[in-house]
This record gives C-alpha cells, structure tokens and sequence, in this order.
C-alpha cells in the first residue's frame, strides 16, 4: 500500500460524502418528510439538513481543515473514520428507509467502508498518510 491507496481511499470518502450530501438535499427538495402526515415526524424534517452538515464534516476531515484537526480527532484514524461511517449508514438508512432502495444500498455501502476502515486501523498501515496518534493535528 502506498501513495496511491491513500488517493484512493480519499477519493472513495470524498465521493461517498458528496452522494450523503447529494441523497439529503435530493430528500429535501423532494419535501420527502411531508408525504405522509400521518407519519410526520420532527426528527424527519432536520434529519436531511443534519446529513448535509455531517457529510460536509467529512470531506473538511478528509481535507485535514484545521477546525476538525482540532475538534474532531476521531476523524484523524481509522477507527474513528470507520465508527463515524457506520453512524452515518444507520441514519441514512433510517431516514430513506420508508421510500427508497436507494438509500439503503447507501447505507450498506457506508457501512461496509466503515468496517474496512475500522479493519485498517487494526492492521496499522503506516504508509497511508493517516496518524492513529494524533500527533498530526496540532494542540
């Protein structure tokens, strides 16, 4: 594994990312939340806008911006990148799970690059660019 693994990777987290941003703002175009009354609830409305400021969190992680260097470490490791793919899997698949496929193979597919994150933590590959000590975010 080498240079371009860790391009890869990024790219594949870049774009899983961008289509979590992409499904929430395709659901709340969509008004989705409002199709059924009976089911209406207040979670439904702001779980879109909650996936699009996640998602966003996760490209500025893969980024290393400066702010989630220093607030949000768990997104400097595998591990930490692997737990966070799978929460967001859960979510996005609770919120489309009424009404599309779609966002269930999301789900599944966020998932599975969440336990091969987690697995690569363990493994301890340390060619990719990533610090499972967090010495690369400064204090």
């Amino acid at each position: 594994m080498g240079k371009n693994t860790a391009t890869v990777i990024k790219i594949i987290n870049i774009g899983l990312a961008l289509l979590l941003i992409g499904l929430s703002i395709y659901h709340i175009i969509l008004l989705q939340p409002f199709n059924d009354i009976t089911t209406l609830k207040f979670f439904n409305f702001f779980t879109p806008f909650f996936l699009i400021l996640l998602g966003a969190m996760l490209i500025a992680g893969e980024m290393k911006a400066e702010f989630v260097t220093n607030y949000f470490k768990f997104l400097q490791n595998f591990l930490g990148r692997g737990v966070f793919n799978i929460y967001l899997a859960t979510i996005a698949v609770y919120i489309y799970e009424s009404n599309d496929v779609l966002g269930f193979i999301f789900g599944a597919i966020m998932f599975c690059f969440g336990i091969f994150y987690i697995i690569l933590h363990f493994c301890k590959p340390k060619d990719l660019g990533y610090d499972n000590e967090y010495s690369s975010a400064s204090v």
